[in-house]
């Protein structure tokens, strides 16, 4: 057989090829020939692909761990579905993801096996800890942009139990950070956190900490940080709560765009001093905190905020406020709304609203006048209210368009024909383990046809009916 002096096609051509090929298939492709080896592993394709993980492991130090950390104990390695068992520095130069999930390291060889991901992209570390050892980080990974801490714990015998200090040199570009569930932090430890966030703090937008010691001081002493997102967690009774120093720092942020508080506690004095220093802010979350009755009158001053979610648990709301223009979704958590609903369900500009968990105790009777109403997203769950607020909240939405009712009592396949009949916008609607609904799609859909004179398969909409199985605790 003569074989062609020049190749078949263009490497970009068999890039296009190998794209579409399930990943087993090119660890297949690379032995075929030098050509093909440099193709797959140049692909970018491959690269979107490459993903490692340890979990359950205990890495151990072998004569050259930058090369063959892989071969030793009982620690197993995967690339998606394939175990890799080749050099490390090899294959680390096209790794983009690495997550280590509940490990134990010496420190010097993790960093050593960084060294080897220059394309590495994002990083998390969870329930992971680190053996002390001579740490080399003199050395820059220029494509990390994610790096994600859950959980580094001491253990008896360890003598360092966070190294977060000794990544910020190594990631010059960091974009996004995110720290959860570190309540055993000691002071040394803080000082780790607080000097990581300042080496990193040029390029970051991103900024998660989940964590209860209050280093709002340290954050405005950093000016060169211009955060596009936040979640703080916040204590407004904590002896060492400083409103001042909140204010500062919502001034020092002026960039900020989404901002989470679900980890504290806020008031609405305080997320109204937020929304105003804020300009640009479009996403606010927070747990409310605060006397038996809040009027959240904080909805009234937002600029241009577009997204809250409120969890206001053991909390009563009014909410017989006017609402701002900028508000497009509203999602509210746990809260007993005293007054203020029909604000809600009538408002002019909010056209995603969801209100789970919530006991809705004002009653509101349906009338044959409808305020005009944008919404055009509902989703109710697990709401106790009367049967006639319930009917209420499902009346006279013309642009709805997707619905979602999730264990909500009061629901029948009169009522949900009539919602079809009154939306002719509705493409999708969800009844999931509504109480004493027993009613099939087929029930439904045919009393809609035959009560309003439709044709019937004329309408075209997604109707989904979920039951109650023999799992759920109240069935």
């Amino acid at each position: 057989m003569d074989i062609p002096a020049e190749p078949l096609f263009p490497p970009e051509v068999w890039e296009l090829i190998f794209a579409n090929c399930p990943f087993p298939d090119l660890k297949r492709f690379r032995l075929v020939c030098h050509r093909w080896n440099a193709i797959v592993l140049g692909c970018p394709a491959f690269r979107r692909r490459c993903q490692g993980r340890f979990c359950m492991a205990e890495l151990r130090e072998t004569r050259d761990p930058a090369r063959r950390p892989l071969t030793n104990g009982n620690m197993t390695f995967r690339v998606v579905v394939v175990r890799v068992d080749n050099d490390w520095s090899e294959f680390g130069q096209y790794l983009e993801e690495l997550f280590f999930n509940a490990c134990v390291a010496p420190v010097g060889m993790f960093f050593r096996m960084l060294r080897c991901c220059p394309n590495l992209k994002r990083l998390k570390l969870q329930a992971t800890g680190f053996l002390d050892g001579t740490v080399d980080n003199g050395f820059q990974l220029e494509s990390m942009e994610e790096f994600d801490v859950a959980c580094l714990y001491p253990k008896s015998g360890w003598t360092r139990a966070s190294v977060i200090d000794l990544f910020g040199p190594v990631f010059p570009r960091l974009k996004i950070f995110a720290l959860k569930w570190m309540d055993h932090f000691k002071k040394a430890d803080q000082k780790n956190l607080i000097r990581f966030i300042q080496n990193v703090q040029g390029t970051l937008q991103s900024l998660s900490l989940e964590y209860k010691a209050n280093l709002l001081k340290v954050l405005c002493a950093m000016n060169q940080l211009h955060l596009k997102r936040a979640a703080l967690n916040i204590n407004i009774v904590s002896p060492s709560w400083n409103n001042a120093l909140w204010t500062r720092f919502c001034q020092a942020q002026q960039t900020l765009e989404e901002l989470s508080l679900m980890e504290g506690t806020a008031s609405n004095e305080l997320l109204r001093v937020t929304v105003q220093n804020l300009p640009n802010l479009k996403k606010l979350c927070a747990n409310f905190y605060g006397p038996d009755k809040i009027v959240p009158t904080f909805l009234s001053h937002l600029i241009r905020v577009e997204h809250v979610q409120i969890c206001a648990e053991q909390v009563v709301l009014d909410l017989r406020i006017p609402l701002s223009a900028s508000l497009k979704e509203f999602h509210l958590t746990h809260a007993e709304i005293k007054h203020g609903l029909e604000t809600l369900t009538t408002s002019t500009t909010i056209q995603k609203l969801t209100l789970e968990k919530c006991h809705l105790e004002e009653r509101i009777v349906t009338s044959s006048v409808h305020k005009p109403t944008n919404l055009k997203h509902l989703t109710l769950v697990e709401c106790g209210a009367y049967p006639d607020t319930i009917d209420h909240i499902l009346s006279g939405r013309p642009l709805l368009e997707t619905v979602r009712l999730e264990r909500v009592g009061s629901v029948s396949k009169e009522s949900m024909a009539r919602l079809l009949h009154q939306c002719p916008n509705l493409r999708e609607m969800v009844l999931s383990k509504c109480y004493d609904f027993w009613d099939s799609v087929e029930d439904v859909m045919g009393h809609y046809y035959s009560s309003y004179g439709v044709v019937e398969g004329s309408r075209q909409v997604k109707l989904v009916i979920e039951e109650f199985t023999d799992d759920d605790e109240d069935y």
